[in-house]
Parts: structure tokens; sequence; C-alpha cells
């Protein structure tokens, strides 16, 4: 059977559906409203924040206020490599053999999982920043 191997697959340009760019933009709209809210919390924040609770769901490490920029930065860069990635859905992993009959339709699912989980991502890492 081929198209089994990223290198047999058909290359296929995909168009960016209304929905894809909506989802795109509100994984945008998640790392700007972290960073809006750490600038506009910033000067009420104490010196020292948690940086990771145990079981009991207490904080046991602390650390600057500084490290609140890490959830945003992680988000950007999360963003930024799942939005390369997506652009080569022929190179994922699937779980059927891919042919030029199945390509577009497998293809669309597989960016379109990314697009979502990558605005789920940031969604969550601004909740953490909200918290």
């Amino acid at each position: 059977m081929t198209g089994n191997t990223p290198n047999q697959r058909p290359v296929i340009s995909l168009r960016l559906s209304p929905v894809v760019v909506a989802v795109e933009l509100l994984g945008a709209i998640a790392i700007l409203l972290a960073i809006l809210l750490i600038v506009k919390f910033w000067a009420v924040l104490p010196d020292g924040i948690p940086i990771h609770f145990g079981l009991g769901g207490l904080p046991d490490t602390w650390g600057d206020k500084v490290t609140i920029w890490l959830m945003p930065a992680v988000a950007a860069i999360l963003f930024a490599v799942l939005t390369a990635v997506s652009r080569y859905p022929h190179t994922f992993k699937y779980p059927v053999p891919i042919t030029s009959e199945n390509a577009h339709r497998q293809y669309l699912l597989g960016r379109g999982l990314l697009v979502w989980l990558k605005a789920e991502i940031c969604w969550l890492l601004a909740f953490v920043v909200r918290q």
C-alpha cells in the first residue's frame, strides 16, 4: 500500500478556513491577554510567587515575580512552533494510511487538531497567569 510514509504522501496546499483563522486568533488573543494581565498587575504582585503546588494544593516552591513571564513566553514559543509544524500535515502520524483520495480530509483533520490544541494550551497558560 502506498502513502504510508511521509515521503510517499501527496503534498497538498490547504486553504485556511474561517474557523481555523478564528481559532488561530483566539490563541493569539490568549497570549496578549496574559501579557496585559501581567503588565496591569505587575505593581501589586508580591516579590515571591508560587511556582509549584504540592498534592494538597498548597504552594511548596516559590520564585521571583519575574518568573510569571515564563507563561506567556512558553505560550508564544509553542504558538510559533505549532504554527510552523501545522504547515506540513503530510509529515504527521495518522491512524490510517494516507492515499491521494483521503489525503485532503486527513490533512485538514491533522491541522485542525494542532490549531485547536494550540489555542487551548494558550488559554490554559493565560488562566494560570490570571490565577
